[in-house]
């Protein structure tokens, strides 16, 4: 309790000193000071803004947590872009390989020869 009571009065005594000496500034040391104040001031918002038209200005955290969500927002885009792209082919070869098979296969043409009805039987199934 002792070293308690010693510690507060201290600092209430540096504080008093420090309040005291700060009221006795002279005016050169006020100036010098309020130059530092600026150029502190002026150095920090060089650093964390980002002037945009001239007109709108970005905090820089904002502006990195903006960019890596577009950037992952393209990325998951593109990535199903991609995907999709992948499984497309198949389905547009589907059509070919069968013109291939009927082309190709050894049955008689004349079953071919009317396609409008086997197109219409399978729209029928499909659907019915």
């Amino acid at each position: 309790m002792n070293n308690e009571k010693r510690e507060r009065e201290f600092l209430a005594a540096v504080k008093s000193s420090l309040r005291h000496s700060e009221e006795n500034i002279d005016e050169l040391t006020q100036a010098r000071l309020r130059a530092a104040r600026h150029r502190a001031v002026a150095a920090h918002q060089e650093k964390t803004f980002w002037p945009v038209s001239g007109i709108l200005t970005v905090d820089w955290l904002r502006s990195r947590r903006v960019a890596l969500s577009a950037a992952m927002s393209l990325t998951i885009v593109g990535a199903l872009l991609l995907l999709f792209n992948l499984q497309q082919p198949a389905q547009r070869l589907t059509p070919m390989l069968e013109d291939i098979e009927l082309l190709t296969s050894n049955d008689d043409i004349e079953l071919y020869q009317d396609l409008d009805f086997y197109v219409w039987i399978e729209d029928e199934q499909i659907s019915g």
